[in-house]
């Protein structure tokens, strides 16, 4: 989630250089990047070394397959402060967001 967070920050930080950080939520990420392997449903086959490091369109695809909006607003410090707290319950991590 953080490189997806890190990414949303970046696209809308081409329209407002001021944008300070990303976010993303994990319920619109469907599988994981790995540099050296596919996820294939679970199975994880070694990439061909000539792809090694590098993420094709479809693995892409499957990791984010909607079609989401990237934008940008102000929000207060105290604001992301409570989604940080709410996080974390009795030391416990309740929510896993993706941040830049």
């Amino acid at each position: 989630g953080a490189g997806v967070g890190g990414a949303g920050k970046n696209a809308a930080g081409e329209a407002n250089p001021g944008v300070d950080l990303g976010v993303t939520t994990p319920g619109g990420l469907r599988s994981e990047l790995l540099t050296d392997r596919f996820t294939d449903g679970g199975a994880f086959p070694a990439k061909p070394a000539d792809i090694v490091g590098r993420l094709t369109l479809g693995e892409l695809l499957d990791m984010a397959p909607f079609g989401n909006t990237i934008t940008y607003f102000d929000i207060p410090g105290s604001s992301i402060k409570l989604a940080l707290e709410e996080n974390w319950r009795n030391d416990v991590r309740k929510f896993t967001l993706g941040w830049s």
